[in-house]
């Protein structure tokens, strides 16, 4: 039973139905979203405090799971005709998409990309075409260059 419950929340990671949030290097890290592809690559060693370890020593701490923000695309069947499904917001609008750009980020440096050798129109590029290889909608490149510590 617990082997099929780790099968179904491993898939529920991949196809996007749910967003998996986490101190990422240290326990008083800032909570930021792990991409469902780098999320793969984590091993949970324990359940109840929410820890993670990938095989090349990088660790989570205090996981979360949430549903998906209202603008990825496993949730955009339900906005159909600009309707909300809920008047709740949890997070400052572009908060999300802030952490999705920083998550590319991350996820390129540890592909060896040197961003910062890059121009910010190269840099913008890049995470954007990250983003949405990945299934994301790309943010405005203001949020792009927020996300990176840099100026426009």
């Amino acid at each position: 039973m617990w082997g099929r419950m780790q099968d179904e929340f491993r898939s529920a990671v991949d196809e996007r139905r749910c967003t998996i949030f986490a101190r990422a290097g240290s326990v008083l890290s800032e909570f930021t979203i792990i991409a469902p592809d780098v999320f793969r690559y984590f091993v949970v060693t324990d359940w109840m405090r929410g820890d993670a370890q990938a095989a090349t020593g990088e660790q989570l701490f205090s996981i979360h799971v949430a549903l998906p923000s209202v603008d990825s695309p496993a949730t955009s069947y339900l906005l159909q005709d600009n309707k909300q499904t809920s008047t709740v917001r949890r997070k400052k609008p572009g908060a999300v998409k802030q952490q999705q750009a920083q998550a590319a980020i991350r996820a390129l440096t540890a592909e060896g990309v040197e961003l910062e050798k890059l121009s910010n129109q190269e840099y913008e590029a890049r995470v954007s075409n990250w983003l949405i290889a990945n299934g994301y909608r790309s943010p405005g490149k203001d949020t792009i260059m927020r996300a990176a510590g840099r100026r426009k």
